[in-house]
């Protein structure tokens, strides 16, 4: 698998709490990081992780959170 494009450049900070399967992607203000890009990230991290929260510079960005058993993803822009 390639690697992440955001990576270094962009990334602040990404913590990981393996308790309530729950990542945090810190950004550089004004950026993002799109969705399969980001979902794919935590996933090699923990393939059964539960809810993503991203933020560029302070502000939340995005939060991903895993719906049903489908493990599809639902997005919500800003705080949650």
């Amino acid at each position: 698998m390639a690697a992440s494009s955001i990576l270094p450049k962009y990334v602040r900070s990404l913590s990981y709490d393996a308790k309530t399967r729950t990542g945090i992607l810190m950004m550089e203000p004004y950026t993002n990081c799109d969705f399969e890009e980001c979902t794919s990230l935590f996933e090699r991290i923990d393939r059964k992780v539960a809810a993503i929260h991203t933020f560029s510079g302070a502000e939340r960005d995005t939060s991903y959170i895993r719906v049903g058993r489908s493990a599809g993803w639902s997005a919500k822009r800003g705080d949650v």
